[in-house]
């Protein structure tokens, strides 16, 4: 049974500032939802790299974000990335 069960990892970077929740798909435990809070936007992309790295221990492969639009143009858009719809999945490869 407890391979049915959906992970969740909860994290805090003190130094950037960040909290974030992943969260595994039900039906893909590779899969996760990223849930993010960043106190200064400038911060993503060093919290991103962690947050990759948390994940990959973890044994998730992909992550799905939403985000706005402009914080995407400004910080993602260099990130491997695949629309799903308003989704993306966000790195395909999160080694």
């Amino acid at each position: 049974m407890e391979e049915d069960r959906i992970k969740e990892i909860e994290g805090y970077i003190p130094e950037l500032n960040a909290a974030y929740i992943i969260e595994s798909m039900w039906i893909n435990k590779k899969r996760g939802k990223l849930i993010l809070w960043l106190n200064d936007e400038k911060n993503i992309s060093s919290t991103m790299k962690h947050i990759f790295s948390v994940a990959w221990k973890n044994g998730f492969r992909k992550l799905n974000l939403y985000i706005d639009k402009d914080l995407y143009k400004k910080y993602i858009k260099s990130y491997i990335y695949k629309f799903l719809g308003k989704e993306i999945v966000l790195s395909l490869n999160i080694k």
